[in-house]
């Protein structure tokens, strides 16, 4: 039930004094929630905040794919940051090959960073013309609820704490930001639940160094 005009009332406050911006499609499957999305898309890039995009296909909450497909895309005109399942991937661009369509989409929407997550298998990263794989880590998994958000949320910590752009990030810091990110991925599979999962900093930190 939010809002475009609960967004013009909080977005100084609470978009306008954020370093990253996130948002994923299931504030898009309805309104008012939807015109609320864009209303805060806008305001971001507006305010020059940096934008991050979990398209995070839940094929249930949406009357069609096709709708799903429109609007998913749509979300990609705002973002500089998008993080993509494989199977996202082959939904948006028609291919699963991971140089392939992480091209497409980085050249068709200007995406600074292409995120591909490959669960066990580890994630794949597109920095404009440059790419990188990095393997999983192995663990015991017994749920992997919110292994995609705790993903990206370690990718973004990570991406913070380097404090530089993008583009001035090298091969090996955009390897390691995926090696930081896989972590935090994989502890949050060896608790079930998603919010309660996720792992303490000190923990992710911990492996880290020992990988």
């Amino acid at each position: 039930m939010l809002s475009a005009k609960d967004i013009k009332e909080v977005g100084d406050l609470l978009i306008g004094q954020s370093s990253v911006f996130h948002f994923g499609s299931l504030s898009l499957t309805h309104e008012p929630a939807r015109s609320a999305t864009w209303a805060a898309l806008k305001f971001a890039r507006g305010h020059g905040i940096k934008v991050c995009y979990d398209p995070n296909l839940r094929e249930a909450l949406w009357p069609g794919l096709g709708e799903a497909k429109t609007l998913i895309l749509e979300g990609m005109r705002f973002a500089d940051i998008v993080k993509l399942s494989v199977e996202e991937l082959e939904f948006l661009t028609g291919t699963s090959n991971l140089e392939q369509g992480s091209r497409q989409l980085t050249e068709e929407y200007s995406l600074s960073v292409v995120l591909v997550t490959l669960g066990a298998e580890g994630s794949f990263c597109r920095r404009g013309g440059d790419t990188c794989l990095v393997e999983g880590i192995t663990v015991k998994a017994v749920d992997t609820t919110g292994a995609g958000d705790a993903f990206l949320g370690g990718w973004l910590h990570a991406y913070l704490e380097a404090n530089k752009p993008e583009t001035e990030l090298s091969l090996d810091e955009l390897r390691n930001m995926l090696r930081f990110a896989n972590i935090t991925g994989a502890l949050t599979t060896t608790r079930k639940g998603a919010i309660p999962a996720l792992p303490a900093l000190e923990t992710v930190l911990e492996l880290y160094k020992e990988t």
